[in-house]
């Protein structure tokens, strides 16, 4: 578990950028309207339904490239708002991706817990969970006390690339259905005994 653990705490640590600051980027660097801001806030959540599909997108891609397309969608938005955080369309289309991605990311961790630990896919799911938050908490800190030194948009920029970094840490080589490869399940299991 120590591989998707580091995984879910390093997008945990550049994703808490959008959640605790986001908002604040867009309109106190960006100079967006309240009503706007809070628009663009429920588009963010309503584009969560989006995370849904991670379960087709684990079947379809397998966990490998679920977690790297979702993870890279999730830093690309973050990046997107650091760029420009007066523009609208871009911040809606930022948010929206955002929500879909990290929802989706969510659910790959599920899955990848699940492979790991199908006897155990609660707990282990779980571990991931709390990886993921405490990467969130340790993120929104750290986040604004480089704001506060370089400001928000470069901070965001910089978690952008925190949260790309959590492509590096990948799952092991599984089927898209999850479970192990089968030369990996040979040589876990005991050879049979001839009879």
């Amino acid at each position: 578990m120590a591989r998707p653990v580091l995984a879910a705490a390093v997008a945990g640590l550049g994703s808490a950028a959008v959640w605790t600051f986001g908002r604040d980027l867009v309109t106190t660097t960006g100079g967006l309207p309240e009503r706007t801001t809070a628009a663009l806030w429920v588009l963010l959540g309503a584009a969560a339904v989006l995370g849904a599909a991670s379960g087709d997108a684990v079947r379809l891609l397998g966990l490998r490239r679920s977690w790297v397309l979702t993870v890279t969608l999730t830093a690309a938005a973050t990046g997107a708002l650091a760029l420009a955080p007066g523009r609208v369309a871009l911040a809606a289309v930022a948010g929206a991706v955002f929500g879909g991605a990290y929802t989706a990311l969510s659910g790959v961790l599920i899955a990848w817990a699940g492979a790991l630990r199908p006897d155990a896919a609660g707990p282990a799911t779980a571990t991931l969970f709390i990886a993921l938050t405490a990467g969130q908490a340790v993120g929104a800190s750290a986040t604004g006390v480089l704001g506060a030194h370089v400001g928000l948009p470069a901070s965001f920029g910089a978690c952008a690339v925190v949260v790309l970094g959590a492509a590096l840490v990948l799952p092991g080589r599984m089927r898209p259905g999850g479970g192990t490869s089968p030369h990996r399940r040979a040589a876990a299991t005991p050879a049979a005994t001839p009879r």
